[in-house]
């Protein structure tokens, strides 16, 4: 969909007019943007970075985007998107989280007493466990509807929201374990209940919010549909991503299944 869209500097600076305005995005030096003739052949500059001005940075501007407390320059852009466009679908994320999550509680609730196994959990214990780990991964749609939620708003400089609703997820969660676990005598699966429901309420305020948004990436739930382009593009990027941020959770389980060789007594 953006064959022809990028151009290579060269090509850019023997098509630049006098009158043309060049976007420099993410740096604020002359020497790290990817054309310095173009920029040198140009009057009118526009620069939009959240980069600490250093010694040398682009002084010729006509615009000057700086938000040095910005964490990306993403984030500055899609704030600049909301009053350059309407309103849109543009964002299809959505429903590959709602299919990521599905996937992943599927997946969890079934494979559960397979790596349970795995690991030597004592026997003594083993029922138990499961039954959480079949709760907790029936729940997981809520965390990656959450992760996602909590993506988009922070892109659009927004960390304040997405921190309100999980203080809000781990009081509520706190508050129902001592109500399902002291007061109903639930036990491991009043626990993990309440986990899944802290998820859910986390993961729900996180898309009222989208939802109610007047800016460009608010979530329209009526068009929310899987988009096959896009999902191959994150699962590309994002599988050898979760592989690489996953390396101490695995060293964690191969611990783990030492200390499960002593017993519920170790394990606790």
């Amino acid at each position: 969909e953006y064959a022809g869209v990028f151009v290579a500097g060269e090509t850019a600076f023997l098509h630049a007019q006098p009158d043309t305005l060049l976007v420099v995005v993410d740096t604020n030096r002359p020497d790290s943007v990817e054309s310095e003739p173009l920029l040198e052949s140009c009057t009118r500059v526009a620069v939009i970075d959240h980069h600490r001005r250093g010694s040398s940075y682009i002084d010729k501007m006509t615009l000057n985007y700086h938000e040095p407390y910005a964490s990306s320059a993403s984030e500055l852009v899609t704030e600049l998107m909301q009053y350059l466009l309407e309103p849109t679908d543009i964002l299809k994320c959505e429903a590959e989280a709602l299919l990521a999550g599905v996937v992943l509680s599927v997946v969890g609730v079934a494979v559960s007493p397979t790596l349970l196994r795995w690991i030597g959990t004592p026997e003594s214990v083993f029922a138990n466990s499961a039954l959480y780990f079949r709760i907790y991964f029936s729940g997981v749609v809520f965390v990656t509807l959450y992760n996602t939620a909590t993506g988009i708003l922070q892109a659009v400089g927004d960390s304040r929201h997405p921190l309100y609703y999980l203080i809000i997820s781990s009081v509520t969660n706190v508050v129902l374990d001592l109500l399902f676990v002291a007061v109903f005598h639930m036990g491991v699966d009043g626990a993990a209940l309440a986990t899944v429901i802290s998820q859910a309420v986390s993961a729900v305020l996180g898309f009222i919010r989208l939802i109610r948004s007047d800016a460009i990436y608010r979530v329209e739930p009526k068009k929310v549909r899987l988009n096959g382009p896009m999902l191959a593009k994150v699962l590309h990027m994002g599988i050898p991503a979760g592989l690489q941020n996953s390396i101490i959770s695995i060293g964690n389980i191969f611990v783990q299944s030492g200390i499960n060789l002593f017993g519920a007594t170790a394990i606790a």
